[in-house]
């Protein structure tokens, strides 16, 4: 059997230099400086672990499988290279060509990862699985493995306890539960925290992570007695302190929770406006908070994570989904104290998912409740309460339509005619990925006359194309349906449309007007007056405010 040597630059050792903990090297399109994870990521991709996808975007929000996290881990480790690998495949299911071979064999032979045990199964026949999601007690192993961090020996419990522990002595774990699949800013966060431990800069990560720029570029490695740093959270999950010497990154929320219907419309892959909020009052005694929980009327897949923010406007933590449409975040090592008879008030934010992430149009969100879990400050009871508020509904899309208003003059000269123009407006719209829709595809307009002005014959027109499109004209009313892309398509973002009609004007009236408007924006639950698609959905409904809007007021 022939034997080929195998060390790849991938392989080379973390150098010890100096590692700058910030966003500078924050270079993906879907990721902001303001986002949990952004100096892990940015760190990472420094270090040259992590890189972004062709299109320049880093999916923070995808599941990571198992090839993916060794390929990332690997380059971390720090111990002997001395690795020779045979032609041959290191696991059955594992195939020569794969792309992760190498760096999943390199991991075998170090020892770092064996295959999924099966009992009365032969350890050569394990297979890897690399396609499965890794789960965050498998990322805990790995880690521990590629930094040699030593493990207690298990006598009783789980397989995997040894490593929550070695996290959890190290102040460098996640608030996940074993069986939690990583998504890929979970992995950056966790990663980070290892590499930032095993060159003895931890401190400098949470400094950077809670936005204290000039401690995070310290060239000390000693953390400054004027910051206390000792209740920073393991979670990975907050940006705040209770040290008021720091101040929280700049993560803010909706001031006015009740939420109008311009932001009803979930787009796919953003972050919602706030939609919900929580007040919450301890009459008897200061209650330290445990957790915060938000249930969905019904669970859907749109949804990623709430974001949780208090009355300070700084970002809590995140909450993920727990079991059936119970999302939770678990704030039991923030500190967080409610005082007696002190209220404090939450609000949540949903991050979307990307379509391609396994986000769908179309989907109804509503919160039925958010709760409190919390110990009280002087009899250690356990409180367990929630809301009985009546939340607002809303509905996920690939795109939007984000403005409707006039083309043209807010006043002009009336005068009878054949096919005269009698309304224009302008479209605008968004999308949320490459391959969505947007096609405005029913528009009722609403006839506004003074003086037995009367139209008829009217006609649907839009830049770029020559064409008319015939409409129903009734007695207040025109309705130009089943509009094709030629006349109804937004891929531009923004198209101009015009209303055309025969005009007659009688030649003995004293006062004469015309204005055609747009009036009813309608909502998840009634019928508007323009319909549209993102090419997965129709929308009977659009997210502003009524009228949309008034054409030219045409007068004598």
């Amino acid at each position: 059997m022939r034997i080929i040597s195998f060390l790849s630059a991938f392989l080379l050792p973390v150098v010890a230099y100096a590692t700058s903990y910030d966003s500078r090297y924050l270079q993906y399109s879907d990721v902001s400086t303001d986002d949990i994870a952004a100096v892990a990521i940015s760190v990472l991709t420094a270090e040259g672990v992590l890189e972004g996808n062709p299109d320049g975007t880093f999916r923070p929000l995808r599941l990571l499988n198992r090839a993916e996290f060794v390929k990332i881990a690997i380059p971390l480790y720090t111990g002997p290279l001395r690795v020779r690998l045979t032609n041959d495949t290191c696991f059955a299911d594992v195939p020569k060509d794969a792309w992760y071979r190498s760096t999943v064999c390199t991991a075998k032979a170090l020892g770092i990862v064996q295959g999924n045990s099966v009992e009365g199964v032969p350890s050569s026949q394990w297979l890897f699985e690399p396609d499965r999601p890794v789960q965050y007690e498998e990322a805990l192993k790995i880690l521990t493995e590629v930094f040699g961090y030593r493990a207690p020996d298990v006598i009783d419990g789980e397989w995997y306890d040894p490593y929550l522990s070695v996290a959890t002595e190290l102040s460098i774990g996640l608030d996940l539960r074993p069986g939690t699949r990583l998504r890929r800013d979970q992995m950056a966060m966790l990663a980070a925290r290892y590499l930032a431990f095993d060159k003895g800069e931890l401190n400098k990560l949470f400094a950077a992570e809670l936005g204290d720029i000039s401690l995070s570029s310290s060239s000390s490695s000693a953390v400054s007695s004027a910051h206390s740093y000792i209740d920073l959270p393991k979670t990975g999950l907050t940006v705040t302190t209770t040290s008021s010497s720091i101040s929280s990154v700049a993560h803010t929320y909706d001031s006015d929770s009740n939420v109008s219907l311009d932001t009803n419309l979930l787009l796919l892959g953003h972050i919602s406006p706030v939609m919900a909020s929580m007040k919450v009052l301890s009459e008897s005694e200061p209650l330290a908070l445990n957790a915060i929980t938000i249930t969905l009327v019904n669970a859907i897949d749109s949804i990623g994570s709430f974001l949780v923010y208090d009355d300070s406007a700084a970002l809590v933590g995140r909450a993920f989904l727990d079991s059936g449409s119970t999302y939770r975040l678990s704030v039991k090592t923030k500190n967080i104290e409610i005082q007696q008879r002190e209220d404090m008030t939450f609000y949540i934010r949903a991050q979307l998912l990307e379509h391609d992430e396994g986000g769908e149009s179309g989907q109804i969100a509503k919160v039925q409740s958010m709760g409190i879990e919390g110990d009280g400050g002087w009899s250690n009871r356990s409180y367990n309460t929630s809301t009985t508020d009546t939340f607002s509904a809303f509905q996920t899309s690939r795109s939007r339509i984000i403005n409707v208003s006039r083309n043209g003059s807010e006043r002009g000269f009336l005068v009878s005619g054949s096919q005269t123009p009698i309304g224009s407006f302008i479209f605008k719209g968004e999308t949320a990925d490459s391959q969505a829709g947007l096609r405005v595809t029913d528009i009722t307009f609403t006839i506004g006359a003074i003086g037995s002005v009367t139209v008829a014959n009217a006609t649907f027109g839009a830049d770029g194309t020559s064409e008319r499109h015939s409409c129903t004209v009734g007695s207040s009313t025109i309705v130009c349906s089943s509009l094709d892309g030629a006349f109804g398509s937004l891929e531009d973002h923004e198209r101009i449309i015009t209303l055309y009609a025969d005009v007659a004007v009688p030649v003995d009236a004293q006062t004469a007007a015309l204005q055609i408007s747009i009036n009813q924006s309608g909502d998840i639950g009634s019928v508007g007056s323009v319909t549209w698609t993102d090419g997965d959905t129709v929308f009977a409904w659009v997210p502003l405010d009524s009228p949309l809007a008034r054409g030219t007021y045409y007068e004598q």
